[in-house]
């Protein structure tokens, strides 16, 4: 049962997470509750290769996130030290779908105006790399976060 390995996050409960003993882990799931994404590229990076059984990797992200913006402008509208922790992120996201064939979502509430483009235009922002090759899935809950997660393919 997948539910059994899932893994769930705060920032503020969890500053650093290691998960390199969780080698049963199928399913990684991050909610941050900020634009600020370095906990989970730290948190992602202590995947080893002892991790056969993961296969996603998923992040929900908030409104900050969503709100962004498709522009060319993203680093000056969040920060530039905060635009290169999603860079980092985007680059180990790519890194494990290649190595280890893990799969990266975002799951957004489906609240967010516009269509399927829009999201992926926005997220691509923050993700460009996942974005553009393809390897990540854009998903819209149809519930809050704390009401499970019905999801939709965009």
């Amino acid at each position: 049962m997948v539910g059994l390995f899932e893994t769930w996050v705060r920032t503020d409960d969890l500053p650093l997470l290691n998960l390199s003993a969780a080698t049963k882990l199928r399913d990684a799931f991050f909610r941050p509750t900020s634009l600020d994404v370095q906990w989970i590229t730290m948190a992602l990076q202590t995947i080893t290769p002892e991790h056969r059984d993961l296969s996603q990797v998923s992040i929900y992200v908030s409104d900050d996130v969503a709100s962004v913006g498709a522009n060319d402008d993203v680093k000056k509208t969040i920060g530039e030290a905060i635009f290169g922790q999603w860079l980092d992120l985007d680059r180990l996201l790519v890194q494990l779908c290649e190595s280890c064939s893990v799969r990266p979502k975002v799951i957004r509430e489906a609240v967010v105006e516009g269509g399927p483009s829009t999201m992926r235009d926005r997220i691509g922002s923050s993700l460009p790399e996942t974005t553009k090759r393809g390897v990540i899935d854009l998903v819209r809950s149809h519930y809050p976060f704390y009401c499970g997660f019905p999801t939709s393919e965009l």
